[in-house]
């Protein structure tokens, strides 16, 4: 008979965190604390909370650039009208702001933290759930890069990839489970 102590099953200390399977049938998800529920039920929130995440991030990323936009308009809102141009009119675009850029990457962070806090809330796990979100991000941030490829610097396009695992994931930490 398998036994749930503190929150954790447990059956021996080298089965701690194994899925197993309970005396009803029912399987235990370690990642919900106290919670029997099938393994479907488990697979089900982690997908919610990424689709919620992507959906958190890709709001908070737009929301961000457009608050910078009306806030200065001279200057952040100049460059991303010119890099929209020349990505609509498929020319080359030398004029980067490496100040813009930075401040791209700390917003990419801040919103990377967000998502993966919210991501890891819905879910009610902070493991599977940011990864795979940042898993998500970078797979549409490597689309994004390929379309934008010749517009903005490589060095930005790899430290914005870069981080985004590992901030996700951060920010999914920060949401202590149990």
């Amino acid at each position: 008979m398998f036994r749930i102590i503190g929150g954790v099953h447990q059956y021996s200390p080298k089965l701690k965190y194994l899925w197993t399977r309970e005396v009803s049938g029912n399987f235990f998800c370690p990642f919900f604390l106290g919670n029997h529920e099938t393994i479907g039920d488990c697979m089900v929130r982690i997908i919610l909370g990424v689709i919620v995440g992507f959906c958190v991030w890709s709001i908070l990323w737009i929301g961000g650039n457009q608050i910078l936009s009306i806030i200065s308009p001279g200057w952040y809102g100049a460059q991303e009208i010119a890099v929209q141009q020349a990505l609509a009119s498929k020319t080359p675009y030398t004029g980067a702001d490496t100040t813009i850029l930075l401040m791209h990457l700390a917003l990419s962070v801040v919103v990377s933290l967000v998502s993966g806090f919210i991501a890891a809330l819905v879910a009610g796990e902070n493991k599977r759930t940011t990864f795979w979100l940042g898993i998500a991000l970078v797979l549409f941030g490597i689309m994004v890069t390929i379309i934008g490829w010749n517009y903005l610097p490589a060095w930005y396009y790899f430290v914005f990839l870069i981080l985004l695992i590992p901030v996700t994931i951060a920010g999914g930490k920060l949401r202590k489970i149990g």
